[in-house]
């Protein structure tokens, strides 16, 4: 039988040997975390010559650029690269303007009108949503009281633009014509 001591060193040599390294000087090592101030701050230039700091780094720096480039000065002071345009003066109504938009809206609610005497959308009809003759009478007493011509509406005007739209979308597609009326 062996001994004990025998033992131990048998013990010790057929197991490996973990020990911790030794530290043979002192080594200082500075961490930038998320502080504030300093040179830097927010993760900004390393001061490494050609590597670029956080905020030039990525796509969303390339939006940004991007963006400021269309901001004017007046939004974005120290990055807007547009001029400011002169502010519009302040809207003023005119009565030709108003009997031509009058016109336009006749033009419209004749057109939706006349889809709803279809027979397929019957209970759209008599709803409080008929207009035209209503409008037609306004027309007809701004003219007699301004002295005004309502205007012939243009093919490509927005009146008549609209109102061919719908009427296509009531024969194409009936279910986003009701959703539109």
């Amino acid at each position: 039988m062996r001994s004990i001591s025998s033992r131990r060193a048998t013990q010790v040599t057929t197991r490996p040997r973990v020990s911790a390294p030794r530290i043979s000087r002192a080594a200082c090592v500075v961490v930038k975390a998320h502080g504030h101030g300093g040179a830097n701050p927010h993760g900004g230039a390393t001061g490494v010559k050609g590597e670029k700091g956080e905020k030039e780094k990525g796509f969303i720096n390339d939006m940004r650029r991007v963006a400021m480039k269309l901001h004017t000065k007046g939004q974005a002071p120290k990055e807007g690269e547009v001029e400011d345009k002169p502010a519009p003066g302040p809207w003023t109504p005119t009565r030709p303007g108003y009997l031509r938009f009058l016109s336009e809206s006749k033009a419209v609610y004749e057109v939706l009108e006349k889809v709803m005497q279809e027979a397929k959308l019957k209970q759209f009809r008599n709803t409080g949503l008929e207009r035209s003759g209503k409008l037609a009478e306004d027309i007809k007493w701004y003219e007699e009281t301004h002295g005004l011509q309502a205007p012939p509406l243009a093919p490509d005007g927005p009146g008549a633009t609209y109102a061919k739209m719908m009427a296509e979308l009531a024969e194409t597609d009936p279910q986003a014509f009701i959703a539109h009326y």
